[in-house]
């Protein structure tokens, strides 16, 4: 595993303003990235509360922890909830399903594939799109009201 040379520099940047240890800052990093991942919205992350000199790293320094409980609100939870919701729609699109995708067109499905749809958007017209073009399933009976 190697980090790009873009994001070492981050690090070394951010090593600088906080003046903590690099371990530090990549273990801060690493739970966050694992608090989007998962979904949950608490976050406890164990500071060093010692006066020891930072370029001593001794067993002691993780015995003298003091934890940080963070609630997160942020935009990743949104975004996170709606892809998933997104999963879970694609999945269950069946034949005869009345949708519209992401460029709006609407149609009513006649076949469902595993990675493709087809539309039927016209009569004697019918167009194959990705699954996750589809951006939301419509009520029975909205094509033909419209």
């Amino acid at each position: 595993f190697e980090l790009g040379s873009a994001l070492r520099a981050e690090l070394k940047s951010g090593y600088a303003r906080t003046r903590s240890p690099m371990f530090h800052l990549l273990h801060c990093l690493t739970q966050i990235y694992l608090l989007a991942v998962s979904g949950q919205d608490e976050l406890i992350i164990g500071v060093p509360a010692t006066t020891r000199r930072r370029d001593r790293v001794s067993f002691g320094n993780y015995i003298n922890t003091i934890p940080i409980h963070c609630a997160i609100e942020t935009s990743i939870r949104p975004q996170s909830k709606r892809a998933k919701e997104h999963k879970g729609m694609v999945e269950a699109l069946q034949k005869g399903d009345e949708v519209t995708t992401n460029g709006g067109v609407l149609g009513k499905i006649t076949k469902v594939g595993d990675s493709f749809v087809t539309l039927k958007v016209a009569d004697n017209v019918e167009i194959n799109i990705q699954k996750h073009a589809v951006s939301s399933a419509l009520p029975k009976g909205t094509i033909k009201s419209i």
